[in-house]
């Protein structure tokens, strides 16, 4: 159970010396805050510094005076009281990734955090160091992932509105003038371009398109030729020739409209590669997990069936190394059950 896992990209050779120091708000009591600093200071292949918060309050302080690489917040000592308040502190720093250190970590009611931002869970019973720093490394590399995709998303959205705001500035717009009838009374060349009929068949006939004033609206117009045209619709009061009358304004925007499309289908896309990713890794660690537990169920297996032989057949204490060897199984075989869960 948990939230869908990011591969992390590769990175760079900066960013690999950066690695190296990271620092780590925690939020939870005093004893727990201290816990977690005698783990992380026996990870001799990374140096973290820590910074405390007894509550979410407290949290809020100092994320406004620094930014820490990652924050871990104590579910049962650290003073939130339910998601939503956890929620809220993810909300005023969505660029710093979050861990929670929960009761149980695949529970239903850790599925909440994860819907609120939550990069991993930890349970409690399952802290030691290794485990800790290797959560709180790989919430880092994967927040920087997901950042990374967005950053070029947007890049590429900005990139595609410009181009539109191009080719929206080089054209001009069509105007009509009509009387408070809606007669066309006049319209300029770029109005009969993008209606694609001439002046003389649309003077003195009533306007084929709602005119309301003070309204923005999207008109799609068939031209004679049958192409579709989409337009953006202005309408305003105005005094045409000494009588009361509308113009209304006309913009192409189908470059527009077709572009934001593609940007849409772009979108979905990435989101859909990013999704059929995570699949793929939650079917290779389910199958090397199960195939794993197999190997497991041998050693064990063999291993107490010995230890049996020895106690019938021998007077002497178990041989030490058959039981390292059970109790190594029994430690992996935990291991494989959480790699199980976890896909």
């Amino acid at each position: 159970m948990g939230q869908d896992p990011v591969r992390a990209e590769p990175v760079s050779k900066q960013e690999k010396q950066q690695l190296q120091t990271r620092s780590v708000l925690v939020v939870a009591d005093g004893s727990r805050a201290a816990q977690l600093e005698r783990l992380l200071r026996a990870c001799d292949d990374r140096s973290w510094t820590q910074t405390r918060a007894a509550d979410p309050e407290d949290a809020r302080a100092c994320l406004a005076r620094e930014h820490p690489d990652v924050v871990i917040c104590d579910l049962v000592t650290g003073g939130i009281e339910d998601s939503e308040a956890f929620s809220s502190l993810v909300a005023e720093c969505p660029d710093v990734p979050f861990v929670v250190l929960a009761s149980d970590a695949s529970g239903p009611a850790t599925e909440e955090y994860y819907e609120q931002g939550a990069q991993e869970c930890l349970a409690h019973k399952e802290l030691n160091g290794a485990v800790l720093n290797r959560t709180l490394t790989g919430a880092i590399a994967r927040h920087r992932a997901v950042r990374r995709d967005i950053q070029s998303l947007v890049q590429e959205v900005k990139s595609r509105r410009e181009s539109i705001r191009v080719l929206v500035t080089r054209k001009t717009d069509a105007i009509v003038i009509v009387d408070l009838d809606g007669n066309v009374l006049y319209l300029n060349p770029a109005s009969e371009k993008l209606i694609g009929r001439p002046a003389s068949e649309l003077i003195g006939q009533r306007a084929e398109f709602p005119l309301v004033p003070g309204e923005t609206r999207e008109l799609r117009l068939l031209r004679n030729d049958e192409a579709e045209t989409i337009a953006e619709l202005d309408v305003v009061n105005m005094e045409w020739e000494g009588s009361p009358g509308m113009l209304a304004s006309l913009r192409d925007v189908t470059d527009q409209r077709r572009v934001e499309k593609t940007c849409a289908q772009l979108e979905e896309e990435l989101r859909l590669q990013r999704r059929q990713r995570v699949e793929s890794l939650e079917i290779l660690a389910g199958g090397i997990a199960h195939d794993f537990n197999n190997i497991l169920a041998i050693i064990m297996g063999n291993t107490d069936m010995a230890l049996l032989d020895w106690e019938q057949f021998s007077d002497e204490p178990d041989p030490e190394h058959l039981t390292h060897i059970k109790n190594a199984s029994r430690r992996a075989a935990d291991l494989v059950a959480q790699m199980m869960a976890y896909a």
